[in-house]
């Protein structure tokens, strides 16, 4: 909370609470999408970062709101623009068949790993949150039920997937499954 303060009180914290309109808010969180700077490393300030300053702003209009001090929270109409889309970064067939070829002499806990990453596309904590019992070997499906994540805190623990619909369960071909069948019994 402390690192949202930085920058929105400079902006509209000399402001009495009342006399803060939309207008001001849109022109605040405008300027953070187009010139924002991380303090840390200086890149600029992400979608999501935009939209955290906004929902505390909000949260403090919605307080006033409550104790009756103010009638409205101006934040109700304000719009963080969309970012621009990112292309994403995918292997070639060409980079897809080098792997594999590499593979080939690698360990196969490493081979288990990156075939099954570049067949079902989990992601990194979700890989890593599988369980012998995900696997339907007579049809060949697999399922994402929770994920392995690590944090300086808590260390290395399992949680739930980073949303409903990223449970899901992949049919696979024969050759992965002969391949995680290797695995299991080594």
């Amino acid at each position: 909370m402390k690192q949202l303060t930085v920058r929105v009180y400079p902006a509209i914290g000399h402001l009495r609470l009342d006399k803060i309109t939309s207008r001001h808010i849109q022109q605040f969180i405008n300027d953070l999408a187009l010139n924002g700077k991380s303090l840390k490393n200086g890149r600029p300030l992400s979608r999501k970062t935009t939209v955290h300053h906004l929902s505390f702003i909000s949260d403090l209009f919605s307080y006033a709101v409550k104790m009756e001090m103010l009638t409205d929270n101006p934040c109700k109409r304000v719009t963080v623009t969309k970012g621009e889309k990112k292309e994403k970064d995918i292997y070639t067939i060409e980079e897809v068949e080098k792997l594999f070829q590499i593979l080939e002499t690698a360990p196969l806990k490493y081979r288990v790993f990156f075939t099954l990453a570049i067949y079902s596309g989990f992601r990194r904590g979700e890989m890593l949150g599988l369980e012998w019992k995900d696997i339907d070997w007579n049809n060949c499906v697999i399922s994402v039920r929770r994920t392995s994540n690590y944090t300086a805190s808590k260390g290395i623990y399992t949680d739930t997937t980073k949303t409903k619909k990223s449970q899901r369960s992949l049919k696979f071909p024969q050759c992965v499954m002969d391949l995680l069948c290797e695995y299991k019994d080594e």
